[in-house]
């Protein structure tokens, strides 16, 4: 079974033919810790938005538990230093530009997303109930603008997956939440061109996936 994250199907998507070469070995050919290690990444940040609305905790919460991370990283080093200064950055961003939305956290639902043999991960970040309405949400925490075209690209999935479960979800059900920008996106309202480029790529994806080579070793890793 062939198997991407919905991020990576959409840098696929819009990428260079060089970029999507690489984005298919990341996937092929992963190092062992790394799935994890990128699933994993944010979780404190995650963890403390979710509190943040189930136990309607002030902003002044957040703030502190933002701040404890930060003063935690300065006592770290290497790549720890890194996550934990990188998940108080997101709780602060979170904070100043949607702290004001009211959630009631969900158990999310479990998703599947097949197509063409790729097996597509479409978990939300968070499933909520806002106004009445259950939402779908994904979070960008850090990192580069992501184009329109790749933020479609995860939202219809999303959109889709939920669809083909069962539930009754609109394009305004989804969002992606741009962290960094403070920019709510939400799914495309006729996702049918977008859904044509999803199902195109996968099919491309399954054809050439038997043929795709391991990356070549990295210059440092020949010199050492």
């Amino acid at each position: 079974m062939i198997r991407l994250s919905v991020r990576g199907l959409a840098k696929y998507i819009v990428s260079s033919p060089s970029a999507q070469l690489k984005v298919l070995q990341d996937f092929k050919y992963p190092k062992a810790d790394e799935p994890f290690a990128m699933r994993t990444f944010y979780i404190d940040a995650l963890r403390a938005i979710a509190a943040f609305h189930r136990d309607r905790h002030s902003t002044d919460w957040l703030r502190s538990i933002a701040g404890t991370l930060g003063e935690q990283s300065r006592s770290e080093s290497g790549s720890g230093a890194r996550r934990l200064a990188q998940n108080a950055r997101a709780i602060t961003q979170y904070q100043q530009y949607f702290s004001t939305r009211s959630f009631d956290v969900l158990q999310p639902p479990r998703l599947r997303l097949i197509q063409e043999n790729v097996t597509i991960s479409v978990a939300p970040d968070l499933y909520v109930m806002e106004s009445g309405r259950a939402k779908m949400i994904k979070f960008q925490y850090g990192g580069k603008e992501l184009s329109d075209q790749a933020i479609k690209v995860i939202t219809q999935c999303l959109l889709t997956a939920a669809k083909k479960a069962g539930h009754e979800m609109s394009a305004n059900s989804v969002s992606y939440l741009d962290l960094p920008r403070g920019v709510a996106h939400t799914a495309p309202r006729s996702g049918a061109r977008v859904w044509r480029d999803i199902d195109a790529a996968c099919r491309t994806i399954a054809l050439v996936w038997e043929a795709i080579p391991p990356p070549r070793p990295s210059r440092r890793a020949n010199a050492a």
